[in-house]
This record gives structure tokens, sequence and C-alpha cells, in this order.
């Protein structure tokens, strides 16, 4: 295959699809990536991290949209999932690696990762998911 299919459903939603199951043969080479939207439904995915080359976290949200239909824009250091875009404050991605706070998207991926983006959550309800505690 050289081109995407015309039949492809394009989604505004990142929340809309999850790529589903851990890859098996990956070892620790694999990263989750999960993303909560405001109506309460997220997506959880699993990438093998041999797919993507020269893997940083920004390269494994670029997959996940390639693969789920959604657009993923990173310019001038700000991230933006679908037609979901930064107009306020609470209307912002906030996302984290492993629990940190991301400031830099071009870092390098690291194995067994666990990277979450929020969009219109405020930080207790962030960190109520983030810590298990919901």
């Amino acid at each position: 295959m050289t081109t995407v299919s015309k039949m492809r459903d394009i989604t505004g939603n990142p929340c809309l699809y999850s790529i589903i199951g851990d890859p098996m043969w990956a070892g620790k080479k694999y990263a989750k990536f999960n993303v909560y939207c405001p109506d309460g439904k997220h997506s959880n995915n699993s990438v093998d991290m041999r797919v993507i080359n020269n893997p940083s976290i920004v390269d494994l949200i670029r997959e996940v949209g390639r693969v789920n239909g959604f657009k993923v824009s990173y310019i001038d250091k700000t991230l933006e999932l679908g037609d979901m875009k930064d107009d306020n404050e609470l209307n912002t991605w906030s996302c984290f690696a492993n629990k940190e706070k991301i400031s830099d998207f071009d870092k390098k991926l690291e194995e067994s990762s666990d990277i979450s983006c929020f969009f219109g959550m405020d930080t207790k309800n962030i960190d109520l998911i983030l810590n298990g505690k919901n």
C-alpha cells in the first residue's frame, strides 16, 4: 500500500478509537498513550515502539493519530489533537509521561512509557486519574 484508503474514517475526536491489546512480542519496547476528553470518554492505546523510527513522545502521539485517524498538530511546542483546540485556560492539552508533566514532546521515548493527555480537565481531576483514585 502506498496511500491511505479513501474509505478510512477520519475523526476530530482523539477519544473515538483505541489501539487495544499489549504488543506481546515487543518485550519492554512498547509505550502506552492514553487520551482523556471532556465528555468523559477516553482512548487507551498500546504501541510497539519498534514501528517508530527514532521514537520521541511526539512521534508516539503522531503514530497513534495516524492509526486512529485524528490530526496531530505540534507547532511551537504546542500540541493539539483532533479538532480540540486551546481556546481558554481549561481547554488546553495537559500531558504527562509516567505521571511527570511533559515540557518537551521531542524528548526520547523511554521503554514502557505511559503517556497521558487530558483536555478540558482541571488539575484535581487529572491528579485523580493519574494516581488511580477515581
